[in-house]
């Protein structure tokens, strides 16, 4: 099986390709545990471990790959500046600039950790930023019983907390969180306060039909009679 050294098991690079195959295959950690006798923190470890390196060849181009995370690192380590490390991956400067500072900063990144920062932030549902933040919340709810707009709203916060990104939302997450059910940040009585006062949200390409004429005839399609028909006189002319 797999040697020893000191208290650990170690597996050779033969038994993690087996493992490695056992989980593509679908099989769950205690299988793993019960076939090739490794405790579960080293199973877990090796099922992770595997898709990340699957995420090098199989990734959305979208998103940062394990692969440009380990060359944003090399970069790093070279002394690159954001700018060249974007040039070198084909990504805009601000997209390795937040890599990095999402992750600790030059000193602290590493891929590997990296990849699951990114695999946290990526999970499903999250929260949304007025349910993390009751001070914000309240900011917003104050601003709508003022009857201000949410456009107000949100240039008033830059105002008044211009050093404070927490207490920064965009006029269109206020509208989401009074119009979207399943959200229910803002009570659903504030819509009430807005200038409009409806009570669902209204698509900017939805034409109002109401009052339209049925089967109304284009003017460009009158008929030659009409065309030469002369113009009644004004009255008093």
């Amino acid at each position: 099986m797999a040697g020893r050294r000191g208290p650990y098991r170690w597996l050779t690079p033969t038994q993690r390709a087996a493992i490695e195959a056992r989980f593509r295959a679908g099989v769950s950690v205690a299988e793993v545990m019960a076939e090739f006798g490794v405790p579960a923190s080293s199973a877990r470890r090796i099922r992770i471990e595997a898709a990340l390196m699957r995420r090098r060849v199989e990734h959305s181009p979208h998103r940062l790959s394990f692969g440009e995370r380990e060359e944003i690192f090399a970069g790093v380590c070279r002394g690159e500046s954001d700018s060249q490390i974007a040039r070198a991956l084909g990504r805009h400067r601000s997209t390795i600039g937040r890599e990095i500072a999402r992750c600790g900063g030059r000193e602290r990144y590493r891929p590997l950790r990296a990849e699951r920062v990114a695999q946290r932030l990526a999970g499903r549902p999250k929260q949304t930023k007025l349910a993390a933040c009751p001070r914000l919340l309240a900011a917003v709810e104050e601003g709508l019983l003022r009857r201000w707009s949410p456009q107000q709203i949100s240039a008033r916060l830059k105002l008044d907390h211009p050093d404070e990104e927490a207490m920064r939302v965009s006029h269109e997450t206020i509208y989401r969180s009074l119009y979207v059910q399943s959200r229910g940040e803002l009570r659903r009585q504030l819509t009430a306060q807005l200038r409009t006062a409806r009570s669902t949200r209204r698509s900017r390409g939805q034409v109002d039909r109401r009052g339209r004429i049925v089967d109304v005839v284009p003017i460009a399609q009158r008929p030659p009679e009409v065309r030469r028909a002369p113009r009644p006189r004004a009255l008093g002319g």
